[in-house]
Parts: structure tokens; C-alpha cells; sequence
């Protein structure tokens, strides 16, 4: 074994993880870190496609605020290789967690994760 891939969906399917704090997800990735392997996690989040800033996002959706604190955290960690997102476009799972909505638009998600990664961020 060469590595570890840890899988963070969340929604509120069957086959998604609740939402956690981040305190909780740090001892996560603290606990697969004693292994002492490179982490791969790949994360999934419902975004909402027209979020309006100071406006609460869609119901069951996370604001891009609290979703790039999360990258921020697991990113943070150094036992985490690789991060990435799990999903490219909406309707291809439950609920809307792609960075381009369903008929291929950018969303606000798509302009953050360019800025984290150290990417020019142009609309």
C-alpha cells in the first residue's frame, strides 16, 4: 500500500456522510495519518449554482465561505497529498455538487478552488 484515499461526500443520502465540525475531521485525518501514508481525499460538497453573496445558499447546500474553510483545513494537514474535488458538473449525482451547473455555466465554487490552488481567478 502506497497511499490512502479517503472519499468525503457529503450530503444527506444514504451513501453521503453528515456534515462535520472540522475539529472532528482534523482527528479524522490525524487517526489515518498514525499509518504514516500519503492521504488522497477527495471531496464532494451540494453547492449552490447562483449564490448571492450575503444571502443564505440553497437549502442542503454549503456556502462557499464555509466549503473553502473545510479545503483549507484538510489542505493544512501535512500528511494530505492530494485534494480534489469530486465532482465536475451538476446532475451527475444526488444534489448539485459540481464547480459548473448542469448546462456547463462556471459557479462561484469553480473561481475559489482556482484561487486555492494558486491559479489566476478570471471569470
Amino acid at each position: 500500500i502506497n497511499g490512502i484515499g479517503i472519499d468525503l461526500s457529503f450530503g444527506s443520502s444514504a451513501k453521503e456522510c453528515t456534515p462535520r465540525d472540522f475539529l472532528e475531521l482534523s482527528r479524522m485525518l490525524q487517526q489515518w495519518s498514525s499509518l504514516r501514508l500519503p492521504l488522497v481525499v477527495g471531496v464532494s460538497l451540494p453547492t449552490d449554482a447562483e449564490e448571492v453573496e450575503g444571502e443564505l445558499p440553497a437549502e442542503g447546500c454549503w456556502d462557499t465561505a464555509s466549503s473553502l474553510n473545510l479545503l483549507q483545513v484538510l489542505r493544512s494537514k501535512p500528511s494530505v497529498q492530494a485534494l480534489f474535488w469530486n465532482q465536475l458538473t451538476d446532475g451527475t449525482a444526488q444534489r448539485p455538487g459540481g464547480v459548473l451547473t448542469f448546462d456547463g455555466r462556471p459557479k462561484k465554487m469553480l473561481y475559489q478552488l482556482r484561487t486555492l490552488a494558486g491559479k489566476t481567478n478570471t471569470p
